[in-house]
């Protein structure tokens, strides 16, 4: 069951700033923030700059991980 904080299921993504596979469990033990946005949208934009804020805000105590949805595969 998914919750805040319990562990999240590991999963397979693609990191799309060096086109490298990367697991969920790479960031085992440490506070995760995911961020599921559209970057096509501009609510997807404003969500992003959200999470980016909270990044900046507690660059020490959590780790935003912004997770790109589209139908676009390229």
């Amino acid at each position: 069951v998914i919750g805040l904080g319990k562990p999240a299921p590991d999963f397979l993504t693609t990191d799309l700033t060096n086109r490298q596979s990367t697991r969920l469990r790479r960031w085992i033990g440490q506070p995760i923030l995911l961020v599921f946005y559209n970057p096509t949208t501009e609510l997807g934009v404003e969500v992003l700059r959200f999470a980016q804020k909270i990044g900046e805000a507690n660059p020490n105590s959590v780790t935003v991980i912004g997770l790109a949805c589209s139908d676009d595969t390229d």
